[in-house]
């Protein structure tokens, strides 16, 4: 429906170059890069730049909108942090990887991905989708195992949780058996 709206929008501005036909951004969120192409060529300056990263931060998945942004209008700020952690709070994935490949210095922080992990408009999939991300890029940021369980059936995965689950409790058995074998060497010392 909100397609054949744009399209609508798109085809009377074609005809009229009445402004009141261009799409606002609010009307653009979340959709194909296509849609906002074709509105940017009709007229670029109806779009500010914090216009098209708002369009950019609102994209659920992919990265049409940001290798678009990136590549043909030469927007780099599509690839800062504070981007990074939008797509984190979000759950783009897609996003993510992209912007970390681009820029590896924003990694998103910790409270966006606990912020995208315990949004309610996430889905189950994705949820699991941004938790095998995180686990793969830097599992020493995934929140607690039982925090990830207190989510419940809008959570991760069972499977997900488990294997979160054994890294969390072997890191702290080897962080233990760390902090033993410092202990060992001054024990000994004092024996001498």
């Amino acid at each position: 429906m909100k397609r054949d709206f744009l399209a609508l929008l798109d085809y009377l501005y074609g005809k009229t170059k009445d402004r009141r036909y261009m799409p606002t951004v609010e009307e653009l969120e979340n959709q194909p890069v296509g849609y906002i192409q074709r509105a940017y060529s009709h007229n670029a300056e109806h779009f500010t730049d914090q216009d098209l990263l708002k369009l950019c931060v609102s994209k659920e998945t992919g990265t049409d909108i940001h290798e678009w942004l990136f590549g043909t209008l030469g927007m780099t700020s599509v690839t800062t942090l504070e981007m990074a952690n939008k797509a984190a709070s979000i759950g783009n994935v897609e996003a993510l990887d992209w912007i970390i490949g681009k820029n590896p210095e924003a990694f998103p922080s910790e409270d966006s991905i606990v912020s995208g992990m315990n949004s309610l408009s996430l889905n189950f999939k994705r949820k699991t989708e941004l938790a095998m991300w995180l686990f793969d890029k830097r599992p020493e940021l995934i929140p607690a195992w039982e925090r990830l369980k207190g989510l419940g059936y809008y959570g991760v995965s069972s499977v997900m949780l488990q294997k979160v689950k054994d890294y969390q409790e072997g890191r702290v058995w080897e962080l233990q058996v760390g902090q033993m074998d410092q202990q060992m060497p001054d024990e000994i010392t004092k024996i001498d």
